[in-house]
């Protein structure tokens, strides 16, 4: 379909001045910008076009033919205008599906740093967006021979959520594949699910004794996600806090923490002895999966103080706000989050614990206003002392703190 044609069909559907606008253009506009010969022109309409969201769904053939330009930024961007778009872009299922097959990179944003993207993870993001009505192409996808379209299937899966807990079954035939690249893409998929993905905990448990170390980080992490429907593999998980790896000796400890307290008293103690591990995450990981059972896990609270008051918790923030979860205590805590405050990356961090504590570290509030009234720090730790005064002590809000 030419581009004339197109714009003659939106003014056909509703008129021309009626049409929904971005950046002050018309959406038949947009359209048209689709074919222009500047492929910076090409994607600056789609990503105008994707900020219309659903207001923009006559632009989906324009869109759909536009996954197969000569720039891979541009069908990127077209992948993103359609995700925009959200349920009512179904139609564009199919295109999107063989689109994952995309060998190519656009210049995508890593924090404040551009950094090289493949095409596919945008396709499959967008195919997130269509939503549970992607599902059931979704899921015959991760059949499909081709690992993009197996992996992008499940990440879109991730996607959707625990909506797609009918996809568990067909994800965990992805997890006990001999590839590791399809195992990853499966617990992937099921760490979406989250809660819902119960039922894949044996698959994952089998994972954890897997030769491959990536396919055991992973597991962890699917089961963290899990979370109390898990607590079955918390026997494995302790074995792998005390024996494997440090990667995954440190998700092992992020999983006992999401699974909670139905870990049981021999995964508690595991975690307080791993407050002494040699690596430095692996004692921040622990710390915060003690404060994550709160008060059942009690008996931590000793080894926690001498953690914090001796060193071993380089990160001490984590440390003391899992203090306070577990005893309900402001001291120690409150002395060393203020003096947590002043650390680069634990600053907000301990602004935000203080601010949990709420009126019992009001103590901390004359260091808090001193971040705020600084010039030398930076802006997230700004906010989250004037976040966490709001919660202390509202009087004490100084009358310039950051809105």
């Amino acid at each position: 379909m030419t581009t004339l044609s197109l714009a003659v069909l939106i003014a056909l559907a509703g008129g021309a001045s009626a049409q929904p606008s971005s950046d002050e253009k018309p959406l038949a506009d947009r359209i048209e910008a689709l074919e222009a010969p500047d492929a910076v022109v090409r994607l600056e309409a789609a990503r105008a076009i994707g900020t219309l969201g659903p207001q923009a769904q006559s632009a989906m053939p324009a869109l759909v033919e536009a996954l197969g330009d000569d720039d891979a930024d541009v069908r990127a961007g077209a992948a993103r205008a359609i995700g925009a778009i959200g349920p009512a872009a179904k139609s564009a299922v199919p295109a999107l599906l063989e689109a994952l097959k995309d060998q190519g990179y656009f210049l995508g944003a890593q924090g404040e740093l551009p950094s090289e993207v493949p095409v596919w993870v945008a396709v499959s993001e967008a195919l997130g967006d269509v939503g549970p009505a992607a599902l059931p192409d979704l899921i015959a996808a991760l059949e499909d021979e081709h690992p993009q379209v197996f992996a992008g299937a499940a990440n879109a899966i991730h996607r959707i959520g625990p909506e797609a807990k009918e996809a568990v079954e067909p994800l965990v035939k992805l997890v006990r594949k001999d590839d590791p690249f399809a195992r990853r893409a499966g617990i992937v998929g099921l760490m979406g699910i989250g809660p819902e993905a119960k039922a894949a905990v044996p698959a994952l448990v089998e994972a954890l004794d897997h030769e491959h170390f990536h396919t055991r980080y992973w597991a962890c992490r699917a089961l963290r996600e899990i979370g109390p429907g898990a607590k079955a593999a918390a026997p494995v998980l302790v074995r792998l806090l005390q024996e494997d790896l440090p990667s995954v000796r440190r998700h092992a400890a992020q999983a006992l923490g999401g699974i909670g307290p139905e870990i049981g008293e021999e995964a508690i103690a595991s975690l307080t002895a791993a407050l002494e591990d040699p690596l430095e995450p692996v004692r921040e990981d622990a710390a915060i999966a003690l404060g994550k059972l709160g008060p059942p896990a009690k008996a931590a609270a000793p080894a926690l103080e001498k953690a914090l008051a001796k060193g071993p918790l380089a990160a001490r923030a984590p440390g003391a706000r899992a203090l306070w979860l577990i005893t309900g205590r402001s001291d120690p805590a409150v002395g060393v989050l203020v003096e947590e405050l002043g650390d680069f990356n634990w600053g907000a961090d301990a602004a935000r614990a203080l601010g949990e504590i709420g009126p019992p570290a009001k103590s901390a509030v004359p260091a808090l206003r001193k971040l705020i009234e600084s010039d030398q720090v930076q802006e997230d730790v700004r906010q989250a002392a004037a976040d966490a005064i709001k919660r202390i002590d509202p009087a004490s809000v100084p009358r310039e703190s950051p809105p």
